[in-house]
């Protein structure tokens, strides 16, 4: 005699229980074969490359489940994860765990650390470490980071002002054809 079938939240019947990743693999293969779907099917469902629904599902595994497939195979099976509390389980472990001294505190509520580097610090770091170099040692310095700046901004003015002929070459176009 089997249960009667769990539905929660309106929207989640209960299909199976399982406990370890073995299960999880027959929920998969019997979910399949319940909906009688073939393997490429579950392919296209799913989303999955042509044949990898197969080295899933298949006895033995070849493949196994990671992030993407997962999230495949739950897409193409029309199953969800849901995990509960099995405290009778848990009970076995519960004593091995160790316990922390104080509650763990989550760090968007602290306040700022001191030595965080902000726009203010930058400016200080900055003037620092020009501070100890000449002016005329800091004009030879600069020179070459000068030039290559001249040379985008030459570029992006040609980009611009090829742009604006195309886009009037296109206008007078359009304006004889009519």
């Amino acid at each position: 005699m089997t249960a009667p079938s769990q539905v929660i939240d309106d929207r989640f019947e209960v299909y199976r229980v399982a406990t370890d990743y073995e299960g999880i693999c027959d929920v998969f293969r019997d979910r399949v074969e319940d909906i009688e779907a073939t393997r490429l099917g579950v392919d296209a469902a799913g989303g999955f490359a042509l044949g990898h629904a197969s080295t899933l599902l298949c006895k033995p595994q070849i493949k196994g489940y990671g992030p993407e497939s997962l999230t495949h195979m739950l897409k193409a099976t029309g199953m969800a994860l849901v995990f509960v509390i099995d405290d009778q389980r848990f009970s076995k472990v519960r004593e091995r765990l160790g316990h922390r001294r104080r509650p763990l505190r989550t760090i968007a509520h602290s306040p700022r650390p001191a030595w965080l580097f902000t726009k203010i610090k930058a400016r200080e770091m900055g003037a620092k470490r020009w501070s100890g170099i000449s002016e005329q040692e800091r004009r030879k310095m600069m020179k070459k980071p000068q030039r290559a700046s001249a040379r985008a901004r030459r570029r992006k003015a040609m980009k611009r002002r090829a742009a604006q002929r195309i886009a009037a070459h296109k206008a007078r176009k359009a304006g004889t054809s009519q």
